[in-house]
């Protein structure tokens, strides 16, 4: 187990694949931890240095009680990431976040953007855009926070996996349950917390500053995920409005809202070849990644 203290937290995560390669930055969504990528980490650690944090109130990472800060907002989880990056002397590293993950991704890249060389976004939004709409977020966030607090942990997670975002996930239930176990060494406080200051409703509109962003961007999103579907395109236009550069779409046909998890294409079920499966995810991000480094020495 590795560990890295700063300001408001100590930091646990893992490594895969040679310290020299390209550094990837994987942050994983609600409710989930550094073991989240099973699937697609050992085909990306072929090509990347990979480090993946437990993000606060997950996994192992634990905040500092000697510290009077609030640990669990982007402020705070943004200077840690950061704070892991300079401990591990990387300079700049490549950024992939899923759902709440790509959300802290997009904070990072606005806050930090000399640190961050691409981000690719997995199902993530730039937040929501009015104060009215957060502040409704934040109330409806609050009643789940609770639940976490009251509810046995194997309860809320089956409750929480009743929502028709994950639908097309429930194909897959060998996958399902490796990832409900994971689930469950999550402390249901620690999550609470979690939500309260890194939920949609907390987080800063991130749209306004889309089309000032300079680093190269990726989207992925499951066809079957309709709401991200419509976000992500929303997303590239907002950030091509101002920018020169274009964002890359990649759609995963047979998917919804976790693409890492799922099969991403309904040829490779039809062909029974299920452990080819992950590499159309990772051959999307390395393709993206040599693609902008080409464009970037031209």
């Amino acid at each position: 187990m590795a560990y890295v203290t700063t300001v408001a937290h100590q930091l646990h995560y893992k490594m895969a694949g040679p310290i020299n390669q390209p550094a990837l930055l994987i942050l994983h969504g609600f409710l989930g931890s550094c073991e989240d990528f099973p699937g697609v980490l050992p085909l990306l650690c072929k090509h990347f240095c990979c480090i993946l944090p437990d993000l606060p109130g997950h996994g192992q990472t634990t905040s500092r009680p000697d510290v009077e800060t609030d640990a669990y907002g982007f402020e705070e989880t943004g200077r840690s990431l950061i704070s892991l990056l300079n401990h591990l002397q990387i300079e700049k590293a490549n950024l992939l976040g899923y759902s709440m993950g790509g959300r802290i991704a997009l904070y990072l890249a606005h806050q930090y953007p000399a640190r961050i060389a691409r981000t690719i976004l997995e199902s993530a939004s730039p937040g929501l855009r009015t104060a009215a709409q957060r502040q409704a977020r934040i109330q409806k966030d609050e009643v789940i926070a609770c639940q976490l607090e009251t509810m046995p942990i194997q309860d809320f997670l089956t409750q929480w996996y009743k929502n028709p975002l994950f639908d097309s996930l429930q194909r897959y239930p060998k996958a399902v349950a490796a990832m409900l176990n994971r689930r469950q060494c999550n402390s249901p406080a620690e999550l609470a917390k979690a939500l309260r200051g890194l939920g949609t409703g907390q987080q800063a509109s991130m749209w306004p500053h889309l089309g000032e962003m300079q680093l190269p961007l990726m989207l992925m999103f499951g066809a079957e995920d309709l709401k991200f579907v419509s976000i992500c395109r929303d997303i590239a236009r907002a950030y091509e409005k101002n920018n020169d550069k274009k964002a890359v779409q990649r759609q995963f046909d047979g998917c919804g809202h976790s693409i890492h998890l799922e099969i991403p294409e309904k040829e490779i079920l039809e062909k029974e070849i299920l452990e080819k499966a992950p590499a159309l995810y990772a051959d999307a991000i390395l393709d993206f990644i040599k693609t902008t480094k080409e464009e970037m020495r031209q």
